[in-house]
C-alpha cells in the first residue's frame, strides 16, 4: 500500500536535502510513523496524561498550539543537518567509554596496544586516545 502522505514526506525530504537543510538518509515511512505516533499518543491518552500530570491538556489545546509547536521542533531537530537554531554546527557527543578503555592508564584499546608496542609514545598515545 502506498500512502500519499509518504510520497509527500519523501518529496519534502528530498527538497530539504538538496537545499542543505535536512540531513540525508531519513526514511520517509519511518518519519511518517513517528509523526503519527507523536500525535496519536497525545490524543489517545489525553485524559490519562491529564490525570497523571495534574493538567487539563484539553484546556491547553484550546489556548494555543503548544503541543503542535513542540512536536514540530522535535521532528525538525531530528531532520536538521547538523545545525542548531543559530545556524552553528552541532558538535557530536563522544560515545560513552567502555570498561576496557581504562585498561592502561585510561587509554582506549587501540591506544593501549600502541603504548605497549612503543613505550616512548605512550604520552602521544594518551593524547591520541582523548581525541
Amino acid at each position: 500500500m502506498h500512502s500519499p502522505f509518504v510520497a509527500m514526506i519523501r518529496e519534502i525530504l528530498e527538497r530539504g536535502v538538496k537545499g542543505g537543510v535536512f540531513r540525508n538518509g531519513v526514511d520517509a515511512v519511518q518519519l511518517y510513523i513517528s509523526i503519527a505516533a507523536l500525535a496519536y499518543f497525545y490524543l489517545g491518552n489525553n485524559y490519562t496524561l491529564s490525570a497523571i500530570f495534574g493538567r487539563d491538556l484539553k484546556a491547553q489545546e484550546r489556548r494555543g498550539d503548544e503541543r503542535l509547536a513542540h512536536m514540530t521542533e522535535l521532528v525538525l531537530g531530528y531532520l536538521r543537518k547538523g545545525l542548531n537554531d543559530a545556524g552553528h554546527a552541532i558538535r557530536q557527543r563522544r560515545a560513552p567509554r567502555r570498561r576496557d578503555d581504562h585498561a592502561v592508564g585510561g587509554l582506549g584499546d587501540r591506544a593501549a596496544r600502541r603504548a605497549r608496542r612503543h613505550p616512548a609514545c605512550s604520552a602521544s598515545a594518551a593524547r591520541w586516545a582523548r581525541r
